[in-house]
């Protein structure tokens, strides 16, 4: 019966070490740790964060030596779960304007943690050693942030609406301003290897600056397949592949693994890589990822084809499937993939019954829901078949040591 629980849950991303992996539930605030041996769930925990929703609160983990930080988009505070006493300890964070904190990227250096928070346009330094906030540190006053990533001594924080990268220096703790030159387009994802780096915006293209020479290229040379699916109730299921600039982002990431730049889609429909070698923009296909009209439509909460969970060896891309509710292993080096089913153990499903049946109603149309209820029916005809089987045998022991 155990092994009929396919349903897994999203999240915004995997914290792993070793053959462990901790990730919190971005639609429950739960934090989850998965045995990467089996793929089994081994223990869930809630987040104590008072809130009317769990939606993405505290979506995003990292692991600083035996506690875990988890993360605010939603949320409000920073929460810290020690593993050594399984339990909670919060970080309040300063936020008079109440703004969506967003804080997706997150680095260790030097005993220290760096977050960028999108809301506050901000660097929160966090002191590992005392657990608490030690500085915050300016991007800029106006405008909003997408992405931000780390190379070497460099945080580089990008723009949505202008044509600018902020690099903040993590010796010196000052920030730069680059203005990519010659495009006047908005972007929403980048990725880099310290001197080139590759962005994307709401177009069928791609814009590679180099830093030292300060100059840009533009790449508009997709594979004839690639376009854009209809998430709306209006669907057909088809992929338009006429329409070269789209309302939302063309991506939802931009990731560098290996040697080669890798594009994950948000409501396209091909993840694509590019290579600095060959220079050509490749389809990475995957089968199983085709979606149907069907399969548009059954999305529970996300209208978009992945989430990126994990980059490990600087190799291995893990990928959320939203269609299929399973992870995507990309193996970067020989362009081969792995499906991988995640489970939940028994006595995880029993904690997290536990916590939902606490905070919500069991809703039908989500797939996490529908088999929690028939593992409860499932224990329940067990324990009966149990109380079933003690009887009868109670009636036997009866009628043979009392019979003449």
């Amino acid at each position: 019966m155990e092994n009929d629980y396919k349903a897994f849950m999203w999240s915004d991303n995997w914290c792993i070490e070793e053959n462990r992996a901790w990730f919190v539930s971005g639609k429950y605030n739960i934090l989850f740790c998965l045995d990467l041996s089996t793929y089994q769930c081994q223990s869930a925990v809630c987040i104590p964060e008072k809130n009317t929703s769990t939606f993405r609160l505290t979506p995003n983990c990292i692991k600083a030596g035996n506690d875990i930080y988890c993360m605010p988009d939603l949320g409000n505070s920073i929460w810290i779960y020690h593993l050594d006493r399984e339990c909670f300890s919060e970080i309040p964070i300063n936020n008079s304007g109440k703004v969506r904190l967003s804080m997706y990227n997150f680095w260790i250096h030097n005993n220290k943690i760096y977050t960028v928070s999108n809301g506050l346009k901000q660097i929160i330094e966090i002191d590992i050693k005392e657990r608490q906030i030690e500085s915050y540190y300016n991007i800029c006053k106006e405008g909003n942030i997408t992405k931000s990533i780390k190379n070497g001594m460099s945080i580089y924080i990008l723009s949505g609406v202008s044509n600018e990268i902020y690099e903040f220096n993590l010796l010196t703790k000052t920030t730069t301003i680059h203005s990519i030159p010659d495009i006047k387009e908005r972007f929403y994802t980048f990725c880099t290897d310290g001197r080139i780096f590759c962005l994307s915006g709401y177009k069928k293209e791609l814009y590679v600056w180099d830093k030292i020479e300060n100059t840009i290229q533009i790449m508009d040379d997709f594979p004839k397949g690639f376009g854009s699916y209809n998430f709306t109730k209006d669907t057909d299921g088809n992929v338009d592949c006429s329409t070269k600039q789209y309302e939302i982002p063309t991506f939802l990431y931009s990731v560098i693994v290996g040697d080669s730049f890798w594009f994950i889609p948000f409501q396209t429909n091909q993840i694509l890589f590019w290579d600095k070698e060959s220079r050509d923009i490749l389809p990475f296909e995957i089968d199983e990822e085709v979606e149907t009209k069907e399969s548009l439509l059954a999305r529970e909460s996300l209208s978009s084809k992945y989430i990126v969970e994990y980059i490990r060896e600087d190799r291995y891309l893990g990928l959320f499937s939203i269609k299929n509710n399973y992870i995507v292993e990309i193996d970067t080096f020989n362009k081969s993939v792995e499906i991988i089913y995640c489970t939940i153990g028994k006595k995880c499903l029993s904690d997290v019954i536990n916590i939902i049946c606490e905070k919500n109603v069991f809703d039908e149309t989500f797939k996490l829901h529908q088999n929690l209820y028939k593992y409860i029916l499932y224990r329940k005809e067990t324990e009966r078949k149990k109380t079933v089987l003690n009887n009868i045998g109670d009636n036997i022991y009866k009628t043979i040591c009392f019979s003449d």
